[in-house]
């Protein structure tokens, strides 16, 4: 309800420009019922004492809903402003942080980017501006309304969602000792978020499918279909009949019983789960580089 006119404006005036609204499209009717105090208090995140304060506004003014609909709109503006304390007009600090939001925005797709770091450089250059909950807060708003998307409904062993990592990761061969670098392989259960991963040599057929064969043991069951990257691993090449997968990965998803349905090409939104997986260990694996950095610069 809140979210289809979004405003920066204080709360107390999105509630207010709502219920207006309303009256004025005649939308609300005498002998109409209104959304309760619950309602309101939900769809715009605000303590039910405030809402019951414009509530209480509005029946102060004693007039019916009818009258009401037909004065100006300037006077009914003035009404339901009356006994509000606070300046309507934002301070600069307010001016400052909703310029920030499409630029912090964008940069939020970028590996290692967390709205924590974000908060960090803000509050780093406005020592006075807004806390982290209010950050946090404005930036979740932005990107609620300038990244819209759909919801998808998943079930209990229906898809498994694999991938690999786009850069290659550090790590120490126990034979000999030297640092080698390797592929990071993750999966993901959609419906419980259930993920795992694997570090294996190579992007080759046998430690792809020796990858996802480690996945279902460790999953403990057999999903119904199996949703790869357009990796020259598991898909032989595409036209426009479809993706056709190669013959080791398709022997291996028959054994299983299970089926290989690759995403659609430069569409990441079809298996968005395991690419925030990436994302997630990405940002384990920088923190705890940082942290050993640390470690052996204290020693």
């Amino acid at each position: 309800m809140a979210d289809e006119n979004y405003s920066y404006a204080p709360k107390y005036v999105q509630i207010q420009n709502y219920i207006l609204q309303k009256i004025e499209s005649g939308e609300y009717t005498a002998g109409d019922k209104i959304p309760s105090v619950k309602q309101i208090s939900r769809s715009f995140e605000l303590s039910r004492n405030t809402v019951r304060r414009y509530v209480r506004l509005f029946q102060k003014c004693g007039i019916p809903i009818k009258e009401l609909a037909s004065m100006p709109s300037s006077r009914i503006q003035e009404m339901f402003s009356e006994g509000v304390s606070r300046s309507q007009i934002p301070s600069q600090r307010q001016l400052e942080l909703e310029a920030l939001p499409p630029e912090y925005s964008a940069r939020l797709s970028r590996r290692g980017v967390t709205v924590k770091s974000l908060y960090k450089e803000y509050h780093k250059t406005r020592p006075n501006g807004y806390k982290h909950a209010s950050f946090g807060n404005y930036l979740m708003r932005y990107r609620m309304v300038t990244h819209v998307v759909g919801h998808i409904e998943h079930y209990a062993d229906d898809q498994i969602y694999i991938d690999f990592a786009s850069d290659k990761f550090e790590v120490i061969d126990n034979e000999n000792g030297e640092c080698r670098s390797v592929e990071m392989f993750v999966s993901i259960l959609p419906c419980s978020h259930y993920t795992y991963c694997e570090a294996v040599w190579s992007q080759s057929k046998q430690d792809l499918i020796k990858a996802c064969e480690n996945a279902l043991h460790f999953y403990g069951g057999i999903p119904m279909a199996i949703v790869p990257d357009n990796l020259k691993a598991a898909v032989a090449r595409s036209n426009h009949n479809g993706p056709v997968i190669n013959e080791e990965f398709a022997a291996f998803s028959e054994h299983y019983g299970c089926t290989v349905y690759p995403a659609r090409v430069r569409h990441p939104k079809d298996k968005a789960l395991v690419e925030n997986a990436v994302k997630l260990l990405y940002r384990q694996y920088m923190q705890m580089s940082k942290s050993l950095c640390s470690t052996l610069w204290n020693l």
